[in-house]
């Protein structure tokens, strides 16, 4: 039994064969260019009952789209939309994808100058929302300018207790060198430790804002 699919190799096959027929009806004067335009036309609007097959239409992210009135009767005179090359399409996949923990993802697009511009416009997309959510009017301004107030006041209140952590570990250190100084020396009242560090834990330098 055979399968009840069209594999690929079958595909590449046909077409193969079917250039080679319509090659030959060129050559012979069988297939002329007026009636090859009605062929295409004629197999684009089949009429046929067993001809049910309706494409999904795609949908496309921007304005112009939307505008289109009708269909166009020629498929292959119709060009290819590059709704999914504008930045805000682009933000808003992102977005969908975050509302559903779709992220990280994968974006599919076989041409290479597309990916890089696609990644190019989407960085832009999410700088100019960044400005604009915070820098975006005189009250946004004003907010954010605040909140830089805030996180500068609260880097160098941490940045002091970083300073006099550090300051207070170097002095225990100095105390137990001089301690096992002493208990080398035979001083009784000096304790006879390991050589180790009485230095705390103080963290790693912190981040400017």
């Amino acid at each position: 039994a055979r399968c009840g699919f069209v594999k690929k190799m079958d595909a590449r096959s046909y077409e193969k064969d079917l250039k080679a027929v319509f090659m030959e009806m060129v050559r012979d004067g069988t297939l002329t260019g007026p009636k090859f335009e009605k062929l295409k036309l004629g197999l684009q609007n089949m009429e046929s009952s067993q001809a049910n097959f309706q494409p999904p239409s795609r949908a496309v992210a921007d304005k112009e789209a939307d505008e289109e009135d009708g269909l166009v009767d020629d498929i292959s005179k119709m060009g290819k939309s590059m709704g999914y090359m504008q930045p805000s399409a682009l933000y808003k996949v992102c977005k969908d994808l975050d509302k559903i923990q779709a992220l990280p993802a994968i974006v599919f697009n076989f041409n290479k100058r597309e990916i890089a511009k696609m990644l190019s416009n989407l960085t832009k997309e999410l700088k100019d929302r960044q400005y604009e959510k915070y820098y975006g009017d005189e009250d946004k301004q004003f907010r954010s300018k605040k909140i830089m107030e805030k996180r500068w006041t609260d880097y160098e209140a941490r940045k002091i207790q970083y300073e006099q952590a550090l300051k207070a570990n170097a002095s225990k250190n100095q105390e137990a060198k001089a301690s096992r100084k002493n208990a080398d020396e035979g001083d009784r009242g000096a304790v006879k430790d390991e050589a180790v560090s009485v230095a705390q834990d103080v963290g790693e330098v912190p981040p400017e804002p």
